[in-house]
């Protein structure tokens, strides 16, 4: 007999989420779990086959279950780990990382002791020892890579080699830094487990030069079919490939006419470009770059609450830090590392990448990127009342599927849609900080078309860097290593525009319901109530659909 009520279908749940957490051991301490922190995943053949059958198993018991026997919020958590499981399947076989991807093992690496060292969930001795043997199984994880990775795109060797010497630089600092603290044969015993696998990576590193680049292939986009699969299984969104490079393509044109405009109140007789390139020589210096983020961080955390657009958890935190080495070849800027559901301590990373360069001249280059016009709209983005509040919000949820079944779409549309949000209800105000948002907005534009082209064999990696420094204005260097980052992650370049879209559509559709008791902060609060999953279900948990 199928299940047949919320109770049953709770206890399938509880048995698959805990399977996924065992199989993703990393992806366990990120979500606060800490029954895995000393291991990474196993990709043993007989281990990969076991866990096939096993999701092959879970899905058909899924399939099974008759859904108007749940309530909303299991229906939703059923549907969540249905498409999950289908996408699963097909990525394994038409787009396995795990045989393409040599940065697959790097990031396992790299986040799996990252996130024990940042997060301060148990005293140090504790995760000393929790570091101490994840570090001791690098080398099976490298040796497992060497006999799963199948000839990789060449972009995603180049990547990995960027990744692993930064990987090397990581752990040759961060490990000797951390214990400062521990002492005795603990301590003997990590700078062991460390230098071995320091020795183990360099090695990897080599082999990535000389052995899997001479031979790599030129091919890694997915193909239009497995991306269109994406978007339907992974986002929910209504639209196909070609449909978003037509909303691309329409609002580059309606920002590029905003952007004369402004551009023209700005500096009469220069074009937006122009306009753009002068801003962007505007910076702090390099020593500077963390204390000025901070400072809008704490500035726009203030308006918010002032403001009152949106509810503040009771307890949250956030420090913002530099970039860590091995993160910065694909980080040009900033990111958010968001504390995991289940920790007790809910205290976001905001990493701004400070640049460095061999040149004075070639420094100042990459510092255009940090621009003082712009550094408020991207604290805002990244912390209040963009990423940072939106995560500890969504890790309220009760729901371990939605912790686990997420889409960058909302993540990333919620962080977009604040920018002009914040704009519209005064937070920044100068037009040089909208120009600078507009052509962050423009530079968001042409990441969908990007997105698409590359991924569908329209666009070269040179060409894509190519329009994201002639059409976005990003700096060379920095559009280098977005670029190898779309090519890694096809359909999350374009969440920023298409979730923004999607919010702006669920927000006219709240309005017209509530009609003279609509609210924005009320909005705000209901649409960031469901966690960070696709808005097709939210608009169904809002009741808007």
């Amino acid at each position: 007999m199928g299940i047949s009520h919320d109770n049953e279908f709770a206890k399938l749940v509880d048995q698959f989420t805990q399977f996924v957490l065992r199989s993703n051991p990393v992806s366990a301490s990120f979500l606060g779990v800490h029954d895995h922190d000393e291991l990474f995943s196993d990709y043993a053949p007989a281990v990969l086959k076991n866990q096939r059958a096993r999701r092959s198993k879970f899905y058909k018991e899924f399939k099974a279950i008759n859904k108007r026997a749940l309530n909303t919020d299991n229906r939703v958590d059923l549907e969540l780990i249905l498409t999950h499981l289908e996408l699963e399947d097909i990525l394994e076989k038409k787009y396995p990382a795990r045989k393409i991807n040599p940065d697959h093992y790097l990031r396992e690496v790299l986040f799996g002791i990252y996130v024990l060292l940042s997060r301060e969930f148990a005293p140090d001795r504790e995760r000393a020892l929790s570091i101490t043997r994840r570090l001791a199984g690098i080398p099976t994880l490298l040796r497992q890579a060497r006999n799963t990775l199948d000839k990789p795109a060449a972009i995603f060797v180049e990547s990995a080699i960027h990744t692993c010497a930064g990987a090397i630089n990581f752990l040759t600092t961060a490990i000797p830094e951390f214990t400062v603290n521990i002492h005795g044969s603990l301590k003997d015993a990590l700078l062991e487990a460390n230098s071995e696998a320091v020795t183990e990576l360099t090695s990897f590193g080599q082999d990535l030069e000389t052995v899997y680049l001479p031979t790599a292939k030129a091919n890694f986009p997915t193909g239009k079919i497995l991306y269109n699969q994406i978007l339907k299984l992974k986002h929910e969104i209504p639209y196909n490939s070609d449909q978003l490079l037509k909303i691309a393509k329409k609002e580059i044109r309606q920002i590029t006419q905003e952007m004369d405009k402004l551009a023209g109140k700005i500096a009469k007789g220069k074009d937006r470009q122009q306009v753009v390139e002068s801003l962007k020589k505007e910076h702090p210096i390099a020593s500077r770059l963390v204390a000025s983020y901070q400072k809008e961080m704490l500035r726009a955390r203030n308006y918010v609450k002032d403001h009152d657009l949106v509810t503040m958890p009771d307890s949250e935190e956030i420090k913002v830090v530099p970039t860590p080495p091995f993160a910065t070849g694909l980080i040009p800027y900033a990111a958010y590392l968001s504390p995991g559901p289940l920790e007790s301590v809910q205290e976001g990373i905001f990493w701004v990448t400070v640049p460095e360069a061999p040149t004075k001249k070639e420094l100042a280059e990459r510092l255009k990127g940090h621009s003082k016009w712009g550094i408020a709209v991207t604290a805002l983005h990244e912390a209040y009342p963009g990423h940072h509040l939106q995560h500890i919000v969504a890790n309220q949820s009760t729901s371990l599927v939605r912790q686990l079944f997420t889409t960058p779409v909302f993540a990333e549309g919620w962080a977009f849609y604040c920018e002009d949000m914040m704009w519209e209800q005064g937070f920044y105000s100068d037009p040089k900080e909208r120009l600078l948002q507009l052509k962050d907005a423009l530079w968001r534009a042409w990441r969908v078309v990007i997105d698409v082209e590359l991924h569908t064999k329209k666009m070269t990696v040179e060409q894509a860097v190519q329009t994201l420094v002639e059409k976005a204005g990003l700096e060379t260097p920095n559009a280098e290593a977005e670029v190898r980052r779309y090519c890694q992650t096809p359909t999350q370049p374009m969440s920023y525009y298409i979730g923004k879209i999607e919010i702006n559509k669920l927000l006219e559709a709240y309005r017209k319901k509530r009609n003279k008791e609509f609210s924005l902060k009320t909005f705000h609060d209901e649409l960031l109530a469901h966690g960070t999953i696709p808005f097709a279900k939210v608009s169904t948990l809002m009741e808007l659909s």
